[in-house]
C-alpha cells in the first residue's frame, strides 16, 4: 500500500512541475487592452545589460549583444529623436547576424523620454502627426501593469524602406518611449546583386524588441 502512496505521489510532483514550467515558458509579455489579441513569447535565457535613465528615473534592460550607437552617429534615429531628450538617451543595435540573408540592412532601438503634453506623446511619430501615415496602426497594449500606446508606420524613400515600431507611456508631465527601428533595401535591388536574399519579417526583431520592452520600469 505504501509502495502505490509513493508511486502516486511521484506521478502528482511530475504533473506540477509540468504545468509550472509551461506556464513560465510561455506566459504573454504583451496583453492587449480589450479588442487587441494577446501575445504570447516564449522566455530563453540571455543576458542583459542594464541602462538607468537618471534624468527621467527609470530603468530598461537589453540583450548584451546589442551594440551601443552613439547618438551623434544615429542617422536612422534622427527624426525619431525630436520628440525626445537626447541629453539621457540610450540607442543600440541589434546583431546583424539576426537578419543575414534578408534585405533588412539594421535595427536600432532607442529609449528616452522628454516632458511633452498627452497628445503630443501620443501622436508625434517620427516628426509627424499619426495621421499622416496612411498605414499606421495603433493600439494600446499593457505590459506588467503599464498602458503602452502602440504605433507602427512604414515608409519609403528612393528604394528604402523605414519600419518603426513605437511603445510610449505617459505618466507625471513625461512622455516615455520605447522604439524599435527598422532600416530595410528593397528587396528586388538587393536580389540584382544577391538572387538568395528574401524578404524580411518582422518575426526576426519584434519579439526581442517586446521582452526588452517588458523590462522597462519607473524609479522611485
Amino acid at each position: 500500500m505504501n509502495r502505490y502512496k509513493v508511486i502516486s505521489f511521484v506521478v502528482v510532483v511530475i504533473l506540477i512541475v509540468y504545468i509550472i514550467s509551461i506556464f513560465s515558458f510561455s506566459h504573454p509579455l504583451e496583453t492587449a487592452v480589450p479588442g487587441v489579441a494577446t501575445t504570447t513569447i516564449p522566455i530563453e535565457s540571455q543576458r542583459y545589460n542594464t541602462y538607468t535613465n537618471n534624468k527621467y528615473k527609470f530603468t530598461i534592460e537589453y540583450p548584451d549583444n546589442f551594440s551601443i550607437v552613439p547618438k551623434e552617429t544615429a542617422s536612422n534615429t534622427a527624426s525619431n529623436l525630436d520628440n525626445l531628450d537626447t541629453t539621457d538617451i540610450l540607442i543600440a543595435e541589434f546583431p546583424r547576424d539576426n537578419f543575414k540573408g534578408t534585405n533588412l540592412a539594421s535595427v536600432q532601438f532607442v529609449a528616452g523620454a522628454k516632458k511633452v503634453t498627452e497628445n503630443i506623446c501620443k501622436d508625434i511619430v517620427n516628426g509627424n502627426s499619426v495621421s499622416n501615415y496612411p498605414e499606421a496602426t495603433s493600439e494600446d497594449v499593457k505590459i506588467k501593469d503599464i498602458i503602452f500606446n502602440k504605433v507602427r508606420v512604414v515608409e519609403g524613400a528612393a528604394g528604402n524602406f523605414y519600419e518603426t515600431i513605437r511603445y510610449s507611456t505617459y505618466e507625471n508631465g513625461v512622455c516615455y518611449e520605447l522604439i524599435g527601428l527598422a532600416h530595410s533595401n528593397d528587396i528586388n535591388i538587393i536580389k540584382e546583386t544577391n538572387p538568395n536574399a528574401v524578404q524580411y519579417s518582422d518575426d526576426l526583431f519584434v519579439p526581442d524588441l517586446k521582452k526588452v520592452v517588458s523590462f522597462f520600469k519607473f524609479d522611485k
